[in-house]
């Protein structure tokens, strides 16, 4: 009965405004909510190349303008991650979720860039952006080059194995420095 009501309460059927609705009604009922930045301290992305391989400057170019694409669409809520080549967006995940975009992506091109993006004014308490070792399998399997994550706003689960995977497929890894402070992402 409790969760019909407060399914019925919900205006919009938007992911991050139900979990925010539902942070609220379990903190209501005693149970509190830890930010997985807390949770997962040791699996945040670093500003640093992972991989022996390093993205080309062509890669670079396409890493820094999926990151401004995919800023300017989390105004949106449309999605955490882009794949993009040679200056043209391939992908933008929907509901579907990163892997099936990744899977979309291979199949109009090879050697693309995946962007992941926390978003603007991200609660903490859910939903960061991840990747791990299946986004990898993925990207191989997809003939995708580069995985661009936002630095200390992504999880990278299992990192050790996922900088493996991505270093045996000849994936970069890169966790890029996007702002300083979270009121130059407002902007």
């Amino acid at each position: 009965p409790s969760g019909r009501k407060f399914l019925e309460k919900i205006e919009r059927w938007q992911a991050e405004e139900i979990l925010k609705d539902l942070t609220e009604f379990l903190e209501k009922n005693g149970i509190e909510i830890l930010p997985l930045d807390e949770i997962f301290k040791e699996d945040i992305a670093e500003e640093k190349i992972y991989t022996e391989r390093k993205p080309t400057e062509r890669e670079m170019e396409d890493i820094e303008l999926g990151f401004e694409i995919g800023f300017f669409l989390t105004k949106y809520r449309i999605g955490q991650s882009l794949s993009i080549k040679r200056g043209m967006v391939i992908a933008v995940e929907g509901m579907e979720g990163t892997d099936r975009m990744i899977e979309r992506s291979g199949k109009y091109c090879k050697g693309f860039v995946l962007v992941k993006v926390a978003g603007r004014n991200k609660d903490t308490r859910f939903d960061l952006p991840t990747i791990g070792p299946e986004t990898v399998r993925n990207m191989w399997k997809a003939g995708g080059n580069v995985i661009a994550v936002e630095a200390k706003k992504s999880i990278i689960f299992e990192k050790n194995l996922t900088i493996f995977l991505c270093n045996k497929f000849g994936i970069s890894l890169v966790g890029k420095g996007v702002f300083k402070n979270d009121s130059e992402r407002k902007s």
